[in-house]
């Protein structure tokens, strides 16, 4: 960032703390022994989901990655519900007859990204990020696994996924 720059924005920021008016130096002297730190938080609505992503989707999940000691399949196909249900957002996969409530975790655009929980079949818990982004009838995005055994490792998998619409979720639409 241009020095200039960084001193002006110390001035409007002391000037805001204590009304003090300062030189280009004091104010760098200032800048370089005292930290402000602004902070704030974006939160999300699950109206704000793009209406695209909701429906049925016959999609290809292809692994890119993983140090799980017996890896998911290298190419899955199966089928995803995204829906919303009682307030809640459901993904199900009827390939296996599981549905998991997703929570929206953050939109950038047409992108939406979810979090959910999953177990392995030991029993081990696995938190799951999926990242979508939805057109008329096609599906893209990628979706991590981080999943912690009993002995504390951690192991982690992360997909490619891809897919066509097979309906609209017209209850959404």
């Amino acid at each position: 960032m241009n020095k200039r720059l960084v001193v002006l924005l110390g001035l409007a920021i002391m000037g805001l703390q204590g009304g003090l008016m300062l030189s280009s130096s004091e104010a760098s002297e200032r800048l370089s022994t005292s930290r402000t730190v602004l902070t704030g938080t974006v939160s999300y609505s699950d109206d704000d989901i793009p209406p695209e992503i909701f429906g049925t989707w016959q999609r290809t999940r292809t692994l890119l990655e993983s140090t799980f000691p017996n890896p998911h399949e290298p190419l899955e196909l199966g089928y995803w519900t995204i829906e919303k249900r009682d307030n809640q957002l459901i993904l199900t996969n009827p390939d296996n007859g599981i549905s998991t409530a997703i929570y929206l975790q953050a939109i950038h655009g047409k992108t939406a990204t979810f979090v959910y929980k999953s177990h392995q079949p030991d029993g081990s818990p696995c938190q799951e990020e999926l990242s979508l982004t939805a057109s008329q009838n096609n599906l893209q995005g990628v979706q991590r696994k981080v999943c912690r055994n009993r002995a504390q490792q951690t192991r982690h998998a992360v997909a490619r996924v891809s897919g066509f619409r097979l309906d609209r979720g017209d209850a959404l639409w």
